[in-house]
């Protein structure tokens, strides 16, 4: 899914949970992501046989959080604490991509109706009502530093903004 005239363009995460789930995860290969020719390249059989061994099975649990933001907030909560993947996706901004260092994500750099981008949801900071977001941008981009621990390429999204400027809020268990 997405255009390959537009690596930018991207996919949805329904589709990736489809792919993970008929067709297995691939094997990561270091560079890749900056390989150009990898993404029109079709599998190699030994490829895709790799990939069919580690498909993840449709008993496993896979949805989108529903639910009032109190709601939603805590089944994310629930789902970091039980080692669930949490992905967010949403439309960024200029603002977004720009994002400075050791600041709040704010209402107006997210929640686009275009430029979509899904990021993974990775820590619940309950003291000051925050999640915890990496990027795949790098980890020169944004970053903050709390309870003692630096998390480069990662910003901090209020709860209320991460939940009311989100196009869907996955809850995917990979691991059984």
């Amino acid at each position: 899914e997405g255009e390959l005239e537009n690596i930018h363009e991207g996919t949805h995460v329904s589709a990736a949970v489809e792919e993970i789930t008929r067709r297995g995860i691939a094997q990561y290969t270091k560079g890749e992501e900056s390989d150009w020719n990898s993404f029109s390249a079709r599998p190699s059989l030994k490829d895709e046989l790799l990939a069919d061994d580690q498909r993840i099975g449709r008993a496993l649990d896979h949805h989108v959080t529903v639910g009032s933001v109190d709601a939603q907030r805590t089944a994310i909560a629930d789902a970091l604490n039980r080692d669930r993947v949490v992905v967010w996706s949403t439309g960024v901004t200029d603002a977004y991509c720009e994002h400075r260092a050791d600041t709040l994500v704010t209402d107006a750099e997210v929640g686009a109706t275009s430029d979509g981008h899904a990021q993974r949801v990775f820590a619940w900071f309950p003291a000051i009502d925050c999640f915890g977001v990496v990027n795949s941008w790098g980890k020169n981009w944004a970053g903050f530093a709390r309870d003692g621990a630096d998390y480069h390429g990662c910003v901090l999204v209020p709860a209320a903004t991460l939940i009311r400027r989100a196009w869907d809020i996955w809850i995917v268990q990979v691991k059984p």
